[in-house]
This record gives C-alpha cells, sequence and structure tokens, in this order.
C-alpha cells in the first residue's frame, strides 16, 4: 500500500529543541502527503546568546518508498524589529548508502538515510 510516511526530525535536532529555553508555539502546513494531506510541522520560539530565534521545523528530504517519507530539519530565524532575518537550516539528513549494508533506511539516531 502507497501511504505517506512522515519521519520527521532526526535524534539531534529533538535533543537540541530539549533545552529549557525553547517554547512550542504552535505548527504550520509544511507540504501534503500522497493523498492531499496536509503534513505539519513545529514552530519553537526562545532565547540564544545572539538573541531571540524562531526555530520552525521544514521539509528536508522527501525520497520515495511506497510513498513519499518525509524528513525534516530546523531552519532558525532571529527576531528582529525589522522582521525575522533568516539564519540557516540546521540538522538536515545526511545520505549515506553504507546504509544499505546495515538494511536500514533510514536511522533517527544519527541523522542517516538511503532509499
Amino acid at each position: 500500500m502507497r501511504c505517506t510516511q512522515f519521519i520527521g526530525l532526526n535524534s539531534y535536532a529533538r535533543k537540541w529543541l530539549e533545552k529549557p529555553n525553547f517554547t512550542c508555539i504552535g505548527k504550520e502546513e509544511i507540504t501534503t502527503g500522497i493523498g492531499n494531506e496536509p503534513i505539519y510541522g513545529t514552530v519553537w520560539q526562545g532565547e540564544l546568546p545572539w538573541g531571540m530565534v524562531e526555530v520552525k521545523e521544514v521539509v528536508d528530504k522527501v525520497p520515495w518508498s511506497s510513498g513519499p517519507m518525509i524528513f525534516t530539519c530546523l531552519k532558525v530565524f532571529k527576531l528582529q524589529e525589522e522582521g525575522p532575518m533568516e539564519v540557516g537550516e540546521y540538522f538536515r539528513w545526511m545520505a549515506d548508502p553504507s546504509l544499505e549494508d546495515e538494511g536500514k533506511e533510514y536511522d533517527e539516531e544519527t541523522g542517516r538515510y538511503f532509499i
């Protein structure tokens, strides 16, 4: 059966968000699945040493395995008077062919995939 598989963030991203200074402020639609169903990512706000930031879960990779597999990463925006300034994407998934030898399509602990 073909279906959407939402994989989400890797363990490094989830661990980073456990910092006490991040607060979940909601969800935003980030893409649609195979049946046009909305897929949501989480949005956080918090303070880092260089100021207040908004952190959004965004689509990183969408390989196909009996349907789309949606891997996400974090996009950070510095909040400032002129409006949010994009800082970059972090904790992205890495393509790694050695996973095939391990019999895996992805490993959320190490942030690797090979589909």
